[in-house]
């Protein structure tokens, strides 16, 4: 089963056979990239929510009234 994997995933990036451990790396790549994407778009997020926050806050007194 491993074999066929590889003969797949090979074939699917290079048009040829990889062994197992280039097979691990290009898919271990694609799995890091992935991750630092989508903590990227978190840290965005986060700093987005704050600034709504901050600015929404800033409108609002302690008593619920807009000034």
């Amino acid at each position: 089963m491993i074999k066929d994997l590889e003969k797949i995933i090979g074939e699917g990036f290079f048009g040829e056979k990889v062994n197992f451990i280039e097979m691990a790396l290009i898919v271990s790549f694609y799995i890091m990239s992935a991750y630092i994407i989508f903590k990227f778009y978190g840290v965005v997020a986060l700093i987005t929510c704050y600034v709504t926050n901050y600015f929404t806050r800033k409108k609002v007194n302690n008593n619920g009234d807009e000034y």
